[in-house]
Formats: C-alpha cells, sequence, structure tokens
C-alpha cells in the first residue's frame, strides 16, 4: 500500500512539473531599450518603434502577445506624456505614472510593432533637448 502511494505521488510530481515546464517554454518574452532623439519642441510627438521580430527567436506570425509592459524615463523632470500604440496611434493606452502593464493587446499578432508616442508638455524649469529612455517587454505564446 505504501508502494503504491509513493509511486502516484511520484508519477503525479513528475505529471505537475511537466506542464509547469512546458507552459513555461510555450510563453517566450523579449526585452528592448531605446533612447528618443532630442526634444526640443513642446508637444511634438516623437515615437520609438518596437518589433519583436528583431528578438533572437522572434514569433511565428500565429503567436499573440500575452502582455506588454512599458516605462518610459525623461532625461531631465520635464513633464512628459507618453502611450503604447500597437500597429500605428489608432489604438492606444496612456502611460501614467511613466509606467504601463497590460493585456490589451492580447489579441495582436505578436509580430505586430508596439509605438511608444512622446509629447513633452512642460519643460517644469529644464531647458531643451530632452531624451526618453524607453523600456519595452513583452510575452507572446
Amino acid at each position: 500500500m505504501k508502494t503504491r502511494n509513493l509511486s502516484f505521488l511520484g508519477f503525479s510530481m513528475g505529471l505537475i512539473c511537466s506542464v509547469y515546464f512546458n507552459s513555461a517554454m510555450a510563453q517566450q518574452a523579449w526585452a528592448f531599450e531605446q533612447v528618443s532623439p532630442a526634444i526640443y519642441q513642446l508637444d511634438q510627438p516623437v515615437t520609438q518603434r518596437y518589433t519583436s521580430i528583431d528578438s533572437l527567436q522572434p514569433p511565428a506570425r500565429h503567436q499573440h502577445f500575452t502582455a506588454v509592459m512599458v516605462q518610459v524615463s525623461p532625461s531631465v523632470g520635464a513633464t512628459i506624456e507618453s502611450f503604447a500604440c500597437i500597429n500605428d496611434t489608432s489604438t492606444c493606452l496612456p502611460i501614467v505614472g511613466g509606467r504601463l502593464y497590460t493585456q490589451a493587446f492580447n489579441q495582436y499578432s505578436a509580430v505586430s510593432p508596439i509605438l511608444i508616442v512622446h509629447k513633452i508638455k512642460g519643460w517644469a524649469g529644464v531647458m531643451p533637448p530632452v531624451f526618453i529612455k524607453s523600456q519595452l517587454n513583452i510575452w507572446w505564446e
């Protein structure tokens, strides 16, 4: 009886580990980082374009995003407004407080480009130019 319970326990643990590692392997991730060109004007949109096709193991066309995380940091204390967009600027989400984590792009192919659009809304006592560093993490399966 003890042998049977231990065998079942070993089988169960093996099955759980197999499912976990297979699902972990099915989802892939990639991280990108860019610094914007110099921004000299208020309300002038500056766009940074990211595509997962540039990753070492790019996704297949049939794979979809599972999550997107963006973090933006201006080089100085200027007031900025930033958005994360998919494919073009018609579908965008605001990046509030310099960060965005979303699953709103899940219906899109993981090869779709993601655009990060910035506008300087106020200089806040600093002088131009302003550079904005964007970090993008994407997950797909």
